[in-house]
Parts: structure tokens; sequence; C-alpha cells
């Protein structure tokens, strides 16, 4: 019996790859569980942070911790803007702003206090070229622990908080080697067994440790597509002692968005699906809790990118703006 963690499309899609397995899956803490799997799993920053930076020597971004306004005010007087900041507690995005002038703390403490946090991370805006996500999986074997990478997932966050991913992202060989050695050393720090999103900052051949998740985050949704074992089925068999890979059958993008309100009959809903589906091996998922995600396969990761966004134009008149 697996004991579930989590709610959302994300926990549903982890569910059926355990069920594929054969497990048992339970979300009550009292079923006695035989392995326990955490899903959109909140991480305390902090203690994050100062494991990579301090004890394990990760490169990151410079990064202060403020208890209250005037103690984020002194960090931004210190270090200078532009600076992120955001709850100490990972997937609070409400609660999050870039410091751009002084007048600018106040009002993203009050953001921050709002999405129930009482203490925030600042760090330094650093000059990357690329934002990646390194899948990392965590197994066991009869030598010890194992470490497997998929393909590198480039991704970028459009100002309506569309989300759009490509895998596999190209980057020098140097950086890839600095990547996995981060990716590596994080996740065995982390111990335990599964998929681990760890989300790097890339610029050239430097590589900075920015955050790792448990189990797959949206980002990784098109591996749904690109990969032979998705992120939930690679997480569902790590976490049960079971073999993995990580062969992408094919380069593919993806635009993952959260819905509004509909607006649409149910024929104009198939109607627009129709539309969404014309776009060559395109292909689109709602996941009932609001998000939607326009896929798309080709060759070559540009093309797929190019698919990707035609079928999410389409998929967009499904809700209002």
């Amino acid at each position: 019996m697996v004991l579930l963690r989590g709610s959302g499309g994300a926990s549903r899609e982890l569910t059926l790859a355990l069920q594929r397995l054969g497990a048992v899956v339970t979300t009550n803490e009292s079923d006695g569980a035989d392995f326990v799997v955490e899903s959109e799993l909140d991480l305390d920053r902090e203690a994050l942070r100062r494991l990579a930076a301090d004890e394990l020597g990760l490169p990151t971004a410079p990064f202060w911790f403020a208890g209250t306004a005037a103690e984020l005010a002194a960090i931004a007087e210190h270090a200078g803007f532009p600076l992120a900041v955001g709850p100490v507690t990972d997937g609070a995005d409400a609660g999050r702003s870039v410091l751009l002038r002084p007048e600018d703390v106040e009002p993203a403490w009050q953001r921050a206090v709002a999405a129930g946090q009482h203490r925030v991370m600042a760090e330094t805006v650093v000059d990357v070229d690329d934002e990646v996500t390194l899948l990392t999986v965590r197994t066991a074997s009869p030598t010890g622990p194992a470490v497997h990478f998929c393909e590198p997932i480039g991704h970028r966050v459009a100002d309506d908080g569309t989300l759009s991913a490509w895998q596999s992202h190209r980057l020098t060989p140097a950086a890839l080697d600095a990547a996995k050695s981060i990716g590596a050393r994080i996740v065995n720090s982390l111990g335990g067994r599964g998929a681990y999103s760890v989300e790097l900052l890339v610029r050239g051949d430097e590589v900075y440790f920015a955050d790792v998740r448990p189990g797959p985050v949206e980002a990784t949704l098109l591996t749904l597509r690109t990969q032979r074992l998705s992120a939930f089925d690679l997480h569902a068999r790590a976490v049960l002692g079971l073999p993995v890979d990580t062969i992408m059958v094919s380069p593919g993008a993806a635009e993952v968005g959260r819905a509004g309100e509909a607006v649409l009959d149910k024929a104009d809903v198939l109607a627009v699906l129709a539309q969404a589906h014309e776009v060559a091996e395109s292909d689109v998922w709602l996941f009932g809790d609001g998000l939607g995600a326009a896929f798309a396969t080709a060759p070559d990761v540009t093309v797929a990118r190019d698919r990707a966004q035609r079928t999410a134009v389409a998929l967009r008149k499904l809700w209002q703006s």
C-alpha cells in the first residue's frame, strides 16, 4: 500500500502510475502504508538553500532571509536592486515579488504575509541565459543508491502565467556536467527514492542551483509525451524500488496554464478541441483542477515549440482571458 500526500491533477497522474504497477494507493495516514509518496510538497526554502549553499557548497545566487519588513528593507539597501522576494515555504507563488526600488519593500512584505508567511527569502536577480529543470531520479541498486538523469527541460513563464517548456534543452558540455553534478549532490543529500525536479539557472558554462522539489512539477508534464517513462512513471517506479530508464523518445514542448471561467457550451468545446488537435503531433490534456496543457512533439525541438504554441492558442478559446 502507498500513502500519497498531495492533491490536484498531478497527484491523479501519479496515482494512475502507481496503480499501473499494482500498488494500492491511499490518502489515509492511518492505513499503515508500506511507502509514502509526496506530491506538490511544500519545502522550507530556508533550510533547503542553507543545505545547498552552506553544507554542500553548491553555486547559488546571493541570498538572505528576513523576518520583518524592516529587515527586508535593510537587506535591499545592502544588496541593491533588482531583488527577488518570496515566502520561505515553497509553492506560494502568490506571495512572490521582484523589488526594483525601496518603495517596493513594504508591498512585497505584505504580499508575502498575505500568502501566510512571516519570513521571506530575498535573492539577487542573476542575469542568466536559461532556466532549466533537470529531472533527477534516485533509485536503489544492489551496490547502493544510483542516480539517473533525464534530458534537460528548458522553461519560461510568460507575463500571463503561462509556462512554456521544451525538451531537450541544449546545454554546453561543461554546463551539462555541472548540472548533473548539482543534481546528484542535492538529491543524494536529501536521500530517499524518487524523481526530483532540480531547478537550475544557466549562464554559458555556469550553472546555479535554484530549487528542488520531490516528484513531478508543471515543467515536467511534457515528459508524458517526450519520454518512454514520464516523470510520474519514474517517480512511481523509483519509490517502489523498480528499475527505471530515462530514455527520451522524441523532442517535445508544452504550454501549461491555469484555466479561467469556461465560456463555451459542450458543442463549442469539442469544436475548439478539434481545432487544437489539427496541429501535427499535438495533444491536449485538461486535468480537471483548472490546469490545462497543450503538448506537441516533432523531430526538432524548435518545431515542437511552435506546434505547442499553436495548439495552446486554440486551447485558450475555452476560457475567458
